[in-house]
């Protein structure tokens, strides 16, 4: 995942600048560790950094902004794979902290109903790319 790699599998045109989410394995992107960056936008804007990796389990990463503005603002992305009898459950996790004035209204009211709708889109893309895979 990430931009200017495979993507981020929602809205290409918002988080990828228009380019499209990989529709097959890249190779190059499948060996990541704990500690890796994972460009979020271009020029290291809103990077993040790989967290927890416990293939092919776990994956989660969090934001890693800089600048006096970037280290107010906290934002982690997990997933986790489970399997189960009809086959494989992905269970997806956002958690944002702002660190401003009014921060835990703005990250209620505006962000976290944004990130649903990005996120929503992810996993219907990611769900449709597993179907076509298998």
């Amino acid at each position: 995942m990430g931009f200017g790699r495979a993507g981020w599998y929602s809205y290409d045109w918002v988080d990828n600048l228009g380019r499209r989410s990989a529709r097959t394995i890249l190779p190059q992107w499948q060996n990541l560790s704990s500690g890796d960056a994972i460009p979020g936008a271009p020029r290291g804007l809103a990077d993040f950094t790989a967290i927890t990796i416990d293939e092919p389990h776990t994956f989660v990463m969090a934001f890693n902004g800089t600048g006096a503005v970037s280290r107010r603002i906290g934002f982690t992305l997990a997933y986790s794979l489970t399997e189960r009898d009809s086959g494989t459950r992905l269970v997806s996790r956002m958690r944002t902290r702002l660190d401003l004035p009014g921060g835990r209204v703005m990250a209620r009211r505006l962000l976290s109903p944004g990130d649903g709708v990005m996120v929503r889109r992810q996993l219907l893309n990611l769900a449709e790319r597993t179907r076509l895979s298998t």
